[in-house]
């Protein structure tokens, strides 16, 4: 089964009004992924307690250029506005407000000034955390990395707020160049041992690359553009059915306290 048509199967069976769950459209061809790369086990409490409310359900998206438009031919297309639409879709009822947080260039201990001057303050409901290619690149230790994340996490979690951690972009042409490898391994380490999200975009991305979904190498600034739009709008659609995963998971886990 696909992953549209799995996670349409556990929205329907889900019978969630509460939490106004929506039946998903099926993806494009060109977007869909092996299920294991947006499977999730971390449930998001905050989120969902949220969702059951009235209250307006509050997301920031926190990261560095890709996440603040670069690459993509107008910001509208960048994947954290198109995430607001997909969220919307999934869950018609309710009033989701999606900021984002992001410049290029924005390292792990920028967005951890970011988390406690700023974000914290704003409360919201759930996290997006886009990191670690500017720390590699810039050579920043990654166990220094590793201690930011697990410090920004702590912030969070203390202040009831959800986390979905982002993980690197696929490039052919910067994996040449970058080992951005040793902070993959620190983001998948840590979302494991704070039961958080991962949104393994590297991953994805690189399954998109070898399935021919998407070419990733061409020079043309006209098939750049085009395609930056549509991964952005495709990994905001896998990202909303993980994100919603993780709001049926806290779902069940209340539902089944004595």
């Amino acid at each position: 089964m696909s992953v549209a048509a799995r996670v349409a199967a556990w929205v329907a069976l889900a019978g969630a009004p509460a939490l106004g769950f929506a039946q998903l459209e099926a993806l494009p061809f060109d977007c869909d992924v092996p299920d294991a790369l947006i499977q999730t086990e971390a449930p998001l409490p905050a989120l969902a307690k949220r969702l059951r409310t009235d209250s307006p359900a509050s997301i920031v998206v926190l990261g560095s250029g890709s996440s603040a438009g670069s690459g993509v031919s107008t910001p509208e297309f960048a994947y954290p506005n198109r995430l607001a639409g997909w969220l919307q879709s999934l869950f018609p009822n309710a009033r989701l407000k999606v900021d984002v947080v992001a410049r290029r260039g924005m390292t792990a201990r920028d967005m951890l000034e970011a988390l406690k001057n700023d974000i914290v303050r704003r409360r919201p409901a759930l996290v997006v955390w886009q990191t670690g290619a500017t720390d590699a690149v810039r050579g920043v230790s990654p166990a220094n990395f590793g201690d930011l994340l697990d410090e920004g996490i702590r912030l969070l979690h203390r202040n009831r707020i959800d986390v979905v951690l982002v993980d690197t972009q696929y490039s052919p042409y910067t994996e040449a160049f970058v080992n951005v490898g040793p902070y993959r391994d620190y983001l998948l380490w840590t979302a494991r041992r704070h039961r958080v999200p991962l949104f393994r975009r590297h991953d994805i991305m690189a399954s998109w690359y070898e399935q021919g979904q998407f070419d990733l190498t061409s020079r043309d600034k006209t098939v750049q553009l085009r395609n930056a739009d549509r991964i952005h709008d495709c990994l905001a659609a896998l990202m909303s059915r993980q994100i919603g995963a993780g709001v049926k998971l806290a779902q069940d886990d209340e539902s089944s306290r004595p």
